[in-house]
C-alpha cells in the first residue's frame, strides 16, 4: 500500500512538471529566449546568417550593435545583398579633351565590415573639367552609398569628412564594383582636398576612403 502511493505521488509530480516545462524550461538554457540568441541586438530572421560570419566580423557587428542594434541589423541587411555592378557605359574612360593626370589614390580598408579597394584618378582636361575614375574597384555593400570629396585625408567620422565645410558631394555610388566615372564641379581647388569618401548618409558611417595625391596640371 505505501509503495502504491510513493508511486502514485511521483505520477502527479511527473504530470505537475510537464504541465509547467514552459515556465522551468528557461532555467535549464541559461535563462530566457532572448537572452540564449547569438545575437540579441539582431532579429530573428538573421540570427543564422550572423551565426555563419567569420568571428572578426561577428565582434565588429557587436561593437555597432552595443551602440546602435538598427545599424547593425541595417548593416548586415546590406552586406547580405548581391553586389551592384557599375553600368557597362563607365567601362572605359569617357572620350576626354587634352586629360591630364592630376590625382592619384587607393581605397582602404577600415574594419572587418567596412572596406573598399581600386584605384582613383583624377583627369583634368584643358577647360578644366575634372574627371573622378575608379579602376578595379569594389566595396563592400552598405545601406545607400554616396561619393564625397573631403578635405580630411583620413576621416574616420562625418565631422572629419566635413572638415572646413569643403565636403562636395558628387552623388550616389553608381555600383559597387566596377570600374566608374564621376564629373567633379570645374572650379573645383583639388589642393583643398585630401581623400574620396564613399559613406552611408542613413547610419552616419564612412565605408571607405582614398587619400589623394595631387599634383599641378
Amino acid at each position: 500500500m505505501r509503495f502504491r502511493v510513493i508511486f502514485m505521488l511521483l505520477g502527479a509530480i511527473i504530470v505537475a512538471l510537464t504541465f509547467a516545462f514552459p515556465l522551468w524550461q528557461p532555467l535549464f538554457q541559461g535563462g530566457s529566449s532572448e537572452t540564449s540568441r547569438i545575437a540579441p541586438f539582431l532579429p530573428d530572421d538573421l540570427q543564422d546568417i550572423f551565426a555563419a560570419l567569420p568571428v572578426e566580423q561577428q565582434n565588429a557587428y557587436r561593437a555597432i550593435g552595443a551602440q546602435n542594434p538598427e545599424h547593425a541589423a541595417a548593416m548586415l541587411n546590406a552586406a547580405m545583398q548581391p553586389p551592384v555592378p557599375a553600368p557597362s557605359d563607365m567601362e572605359a574612360l569617357p572620350s576626354l579633351t587634352g586629360p591630364v593626370q592630376v590625382g592619384t589614390g587607393e581605397f582602404q580598408r577600415i574594419d572587418p565590415l567596412r572596406w573598399g579597394q581600386g584605384d582613383v584618378t583624377i583627369f583634368q582636361q584643358v577647360d578644366n573639367t575634372k574627371v573622378l575614375r575608379f579602376e578595379n574597384f569594389s566595396v563592400a555593400n552598405g545601406p545607400t552609398l554616396r561619393l564625397v570629396l573631403s578635405a580630411s585625408r583620413a576621416p574616420a567620422t562625418i565631422d572629419e569628412m566635413r572638415l572646413n565645410n569643403l565636403d562636395i558631394d558628387l552623388g550616389l555610388l553608381a555600383g559597387t564594383y566596377g570600374n566608374q566615372n564621376y564629373e567633379i564641379p570645374a572650379d573645383t581647388n583639388l589642393s583643398q582636398y585630401g581623400s574620396v569618401v564613399i559613406y552611408s548618409p542613413s547610419l552616419e558611417m564612412i565605408y571607405t576612403f582614398a587619400p589623394l595625391t595631387i599634383s599641378s596640371p
